[in-house]
């Protein structure tokens, strides 16, 4: 399978796989900065769509090479602010205490992802070679399950089996890592 040339590939689509690639590498900063400041899981879920949404709609605004993240969460902030302002009357909306908050939650936000992506580097440093190839096929250089599989002879079943048990193997050893430095 021939990967289509970048030129050929219109710039709409290619800006909407730019922001897919950078929205999906950070929701889960996203969705824990929104939910830090809410609380609620259901509420979180739908500030989280509503903030996608926005940051769609004015991705033409976002400059390439900047902070996505930081971008992202300023969206998400007011997004956060319009959930607090239609809520009950009787819910005081206080913009101080929000924007402390939001700081902090940014703050923290920034703070635990950064202890999870050392533990990860760590916890590719262990993977076999085998595993290890996969791994940066597949997320570093971008390549589909089914180029990886014709590549490698395998059947794309194979694959799938190959990168879910490494996925998984790499989650039980960030979680093992963190808890380790929490102890020491």
């Amino acid at each position: 399978m021939i990967e289509p040339d970048s030129n050929s590939v219109p710039e709409h689509i290619q800006k909407g796989q730019e922001f897919m690639h950078l929205y999906v590498a950070n929701e889960r900063r996203i969705y824990g900065y929104i939910f830090t400041l809410i609380h609620n899981w259901s509420a979180t879920e739908d500030i989280l769509q509503e903030t996608a949404q926005v940051m769609w709609s004015k991705f033409a605004d976002f400059e390439p090479g900047t902070d996505f993240v930081a971008w992202a969460l300023r969206i998400a902030r007011y997004q956060v602010m319009d959930y607090w302002k239609r809520q009950d009357s009787k819910t005081a909306f206080n913009k101080k205490l929000l924007d402390e908050l939001s700081r902090r939650a940014q703050d923290h936000v920034g703070k635990r992802e950064d202890g999870r992506h050392e533990a990860l580097k760590r916890c590719l440093q262990k993977l076999s070679e085998r595993d290890h190839r996969l791994v940066e096929m597949r997320y570093a250089l971008d390549t589909t399950i089914q180029s990886i599989a014709e590549r490698l002879g395998w059947h794309t079943k194979s694959v799938y089996r190959s990168l879910q048990r490494i996925r998984f193997q790499l989650f039980q050893c960030v979680q093992r890592t963190i808890a380790l430095e929490k102890q020491g």
